[in-house]
């Protein structure tokens, strides 16, 4: 797949810290073999929230609301809105889920939630990035068997139920000490 024209991305990152993310972006460019106006083209085209940066400022952002049923304007719900508006985008990924909202991700509600995010981000494509349990002893590896392995993932199976696609990443050693990526994805 060949995007038509380049697409405006918003990745709302939770965790990392603005070292790491300026390493990664600048390795990717080196990486890439990015010109001048490739590099520009990016830097307008790519916007990164981070969110840690923001609340240690002193400012909110507020977690992702679970549909409000009653009639009351939810503000954390209009900030989401008008997020969007402000950073309007082809992709947004949020990373991780986990701390994107304070819904329980154990309990089938958790469906409602990601309908409800759905209908803000409209149709733009999101990617949430969502964690995997501590492995147990009759765990499986990606190679494997990608859809058990995916079984892995935290909280109810609403959240890939959801899902339009699964993607999964595992990372493992080889007997060198090489780090080796596996990677697999279904619908």
């Amino acid at each position: 797949y060949v995007a038509s024209r380049p697409l405006k991305v918003v990745l709302i990152d939770y965790e990392s810290k603005s070292v790491s993310l300026k390493q990664r972006y600048e390795a990717i460019i080196t990486a890439m073999h990015l010109d001048e106006r490739e590099k520009r083209q990016l830097k307008e085209n790519l916007h990164i929230l981070e969110v840690k940066k923001i609340r240690k400022a002193g400012l909110a952002f507020p977690k992702f609301p679970a549909p409000n049923k009653s009639k009351q304007p939810d503000p954390d719900l209009k900030f989401w809105q008008d997020l969007v508006t402000l950073y309007a985008a082809d992709l947004y990924v949020i990373d991780p889920m986990r701390t994107l909202h304070s819904s329980d991700e154990n309990e089938s509600a958790i469906e409602a939630l990601l309908t409800e995010m759905t209908r803000v981000f409209r149709t733009a494509t999101v990617i949430l990035c969502h964690h995997m349990r501590k492995p147990g002893e009759n765990s499986c590896s990606l190679v494997q068997d990608m859809r058990t392995w995916s079984d892995g993932a935290r909280g109810s199976t609403a959240i890939k139920t959801c899902a339009d696609v699964i993607v999964c990443q595992e990372r493992t050693e080889s007997d060198s000490g090489d780090e080796v990526v596996h990677l697999g994805a279904f619908l």
